[in-house]
């Protein structure tokens, strides 16, 4: 996987891009939980909830209603180190996270 920065389409118009890597999914509640760790390959990641939740990255994360706030069906992506973890805490519903490189 690797990152295409300012791709563009047949028109011209350019984009940012992730190759599609591993997919996870995770049910978000009001404790944390963690996906990961991921791949040695991986330096970003996109998230996507299906409700309000918040999210922490690194080696050992633990969410809390004071981390990154991820709204609601929003595709965010963040930076990240091999062998990270991400924590997520919220109401009830799921996270949809993508490595990338």
């Amino acid at each position: 996987m690797s990152k295409i920065a300012g791709s563009s389409d047949a028109r011209g118009a350019t984009f940012d891009a992730i190759y599609l890597g591993t997919p996870h999914k995770q049910s978000i509640s009001g404790s944390a939980a963690t996906v990961g760790p991921f791949a040695s390959t991986t330096s970003v990641v996109q998230v996507c909830a299906d409700t309000d939740c918040w999210i922490a990255i690194g080696s050992s994360p633990t969410a809390t209603t004071s981390s990154t706030y991820c709204p609601a069906k929003v595709a965010l992506k963040f930076a990240c180190n091999s062998g990270d973890s991400l924590s997520v805490i919220g109401t009830s519903g799921n996270l949809y996270v993508t490595e990338g490189a």
